[in-house]
């Protein structure tokens, strides 16, 4: 991860890509979302996620709002962005990931013969990291900066408020571009914890992995959370590897009884 990390940011530098800059990326849940993430951090360039479901006026707002130079889009995406074009004059290249993606650059290619050297870039750890926006339920979505502190910060808390372990396994359904995922990531990384990732959320296949990885931690949203707790059939599944799975609410608030029901269960 920390090579494609570099890869990544190196190939962005060769592109004129530089500290302060901006950059949105339009991704589902893979290794190379986290490439991105970590390889803007790396740089110094603020970066804003985006769900893949996003439509066009919604790309081209964050787009715009951000200021952003570079975007990088999954080929899933690629019609929205490409629908949006017209509408985020800022930005002046897309690079495409996955197949038959339409874009001029593609992103294996550039990572492929970048050097996986650490960027030489001196960063405070009070410097902007990325930009979540808000679902705009109140108007046009409102963007929330988060430092490369606060992340940090707030990694190391959760670490220490629950008892984690060098033998842990995670398991991610929620979508990272969605926040949550992406800080659940993030936690396990700096633990050095074995990450397993779904592309997207279905119920029955997040039981199942945590079942054939042996998975020892679940984290998710409360939705996920009910969702997976009452499924039909919990029961069926071989969950004796699991001795954590939390749901998280809107208000940052946990709940435990589909915690203590795994355990009857």
């Amino acid at each position: 991860l920390n090579a494609g990390a570099n890869r990544l940011a190196n190939a962005l530098t060769k592109l004129g890509v530089r500290t302060g800059d901006r950059v949105v990326y339009v991704m589902d849940n893979c290794v190379e979302f986290l490439e991105v993430f970590y390889g803007l951090a790396k740089l110094g360039v603020i970066g804003a996620p985006v769900m893949t479901s996003a439509v066009a006026r919604e790309i081209a707002y964050v787009a715009r709002d951000l200021d952003a130079r570079l975007l990088i889009c999954q080929a899933s995406a690629a019609a929205a962005v490409v629908e949006a074009a017209p509408e985020m004059g800022c930005v002046s290249e897309v690079i495409g990931f996955g197949d038959d993606h339409p874009f001029g650059l593609d992103y294996e290619t550039l990572t492929r013969s970048a050097s996986d050297g650490e960027p030489d870039i001196a960063l405070s750890s009070d410097h902007d990291l990325t930009v979540k926006y808000t679902s705009g339920t109140t108007g046009e979505p409102k963007g929330c900066l988060r430092t490369h502190r606060q992340l940090l910060m707030a990694n190391v808390g959760n670490l220490f408020e629950v008892p984690h372990f060098s033998t842990d396994k995670f398991a991610v359904a929620s979508p990272l571009a969605a926040g949550i995922g992406l800080s659940l990531v993030s936690m396990h990384v700096l633990a050095g914890h074995p990450i397993v990732m779904l592309r997207k959320f279905d119920a029955t296949e997040l039981l199942d992995t945590y079942a054939r990885e042996k998975v020892t931690i679940g984290h998710a949203s409360f939705t996920i959370f009910k969702r997976v707790t009452s499924h039909p059939d919990l029961q069926a599944f071989d969950l004796s590897a699991l001795r954590l799975f939390s749901g998280t609410g809107s208000t940052g608030g946990e709940t435990r009884d589909g915690l203590l029901r795994l355990r009857q269960n």
